[in-house]
């Protein structure tokens, strides 16, 4: 597996800090913000599009440090929070 680890580290900081940001405005009914919409977009593109796959993979073999925070990663947590919002799944 020929990785950039540095660049994946980058992607899951960022998307990790947008999936905190997201949830503490679900926590604080304010979801309906643009900031926020935005944020949830991008959120489900990089779920839907192969990065979030890719890095969980990534994450399964061992590659990461352990110290990364990596909550977006789990296998259910941003599906279960999409499906919580109805956000973004076709019914």
């Amino acid at each position: 597996m020929n990785v950039d680890i540095k660049s994946t580290i980058d992607r899951i900081e960022k998307m990790e800090a947008l999936f905190d940001k997201v949830l503490l405005a679900y926590k604080n009914n304010q979801l309906d913000n643009p900031d926020i919409d935005r944020d949830l977009k991008a959120l489900f593109a990089y779920y839907t599009g192969g990065e979030w796959l890719c890095d969980h993979e990534i994450d399964e073999a061992g590659l990461l440090p352990t110290n990364l925070k990596r909550g977006v990663l789990s296998e259910d947590g941003l599906y279960n929070f999409f499906c919580d919002i109805n956000f973004g799944f076709e019914q």
